[in-house]
């Protein structure tokens, strides 16, 4: 369940500083210790030199001919631990431009109003600006099978402002939360744990009103979906061995759907097609596909 933490503390520590209380006090194992560092995150944000300097020094390596942090058009990794499974991001939340078109292309790209659940658990606080308001909601995903019009029972936890006193933590399949852009541009700083097999887990876009998933976030496992629905258009017989074999053997059950879907797009072998279904009907995923339903209802 999420944590919302109220920290009221002008203290500040350097990025090396930050670092090192990371390593001190996290438990990788268990996603709430990330609640411990609450204090130490808000005390980096109220560093605002910090920042800086590493797009300083990023713009020098420039001239150099590389860049050591990742940007997008929104975030950026701001430090790695070693072979901890800890990421340190910095985000941009702006507010949406009028242009209906421009502002529900942006709306899609930010999850702005998609309730939607992580992969991954994440310690959060406000850097600048008055901060996003996010309508908060627990789940259990104990049983939860992760196919489209599923029911999960969600409990609402309330509405909070990631303002300059406020810490939260999410924890990985266990909150959803509808993200509203902030009244002014504003940015966050995101301690982000990843699970052993996090790119194997599916991230769900969930309707509160309903209780039901209502579709996958476009996450490292719908990528990997992507690259498999590829191969629908150009293939050979390389290809569809390979299909086979991750058909086979993947632990991810949209992977495996998605690797057989293609495969019946290419006409191959409907008995081998029919048999890995029946091999796998137990599963909800598998069960109420059109797929399925195509050799088994038709």
């Amino acid at each position: 369940m999420a944590r919302i933490n109220k920290v009221h503390s002008s203290n500040t520590v350097s990025l090396e500083e930050f670092v090192s209380r990371v390593k001190e006090k996290i438990d990788i194992s268990n996603a709430l210790s990330l609640t411990d560092l609450s204090e130490d995150i808000q005390a980096l944000s109220n560093n605002k030199e910090f920042l800086i300097d590493i797009i300083n020094r990023d713009l020098e390596n420039y001239h150099k001919g590389f860049m050591q942090n990742m940007y997008s058009v929104q975030s950026c990794i701001l430090h790695t631990f070693d072979h901890l499974p800890l990421t340190l991001r910095f985000n941009l939340w702006p507010t949406l431009p009028k242009d209906l078109r421009r502002r529900a292309m942006l709306a899609k790209v930010l999850s702005y109003f998609d309730c939607h659940d992580h992969n991954f658990s994440f310690l959060t606080c406000n850097y600048f600006g008055p901060g996003y308001v996010t309508d908060l909601y627990n789940y259990n995903s104990d049983g939860v099978h992760g196919y489209i019009g599923e029911k999960i029972p969600a409990e609402p936890l309330g509405t909070y402002t990631l303002n300059d006193e406020t810490v939260i933590t999410f924890i990985s399949k266990s909150d959803f939360h509808v993200q509203y852009p902030p009244a002014s541009l504003s940015s966050s700083i995101n301690l982000m744990l990843t699970e052993k097999n996090g790119h194997l887990i599916d991230q769900y876009y969930f309707d509160p009103k309903s209780s039901c998933i209502t579709g996958y976030v476009g996450s490292e496992s719908s990528k990997r979906v992507n690259c498999i629905k590829y191969a629908k258009y150009i293939f050979n017989s390389r290809t569809k061995e390979l299909l086979y074999k991750i058909a086979e053997t993947s632990k991810c059950v949209r992977t495996k759907l998605t690797s057989l879907e293609v495969l019946d797009d290419m006409s191959f072998d409907s008995d081998y097609i029919c048999n890995l279904l029946k091999e796998n009907k137990r599963n909800n995923i598998i069960k109420t596909s059109n797929l399925y339903k195509k050799y088994f209802f038709q």
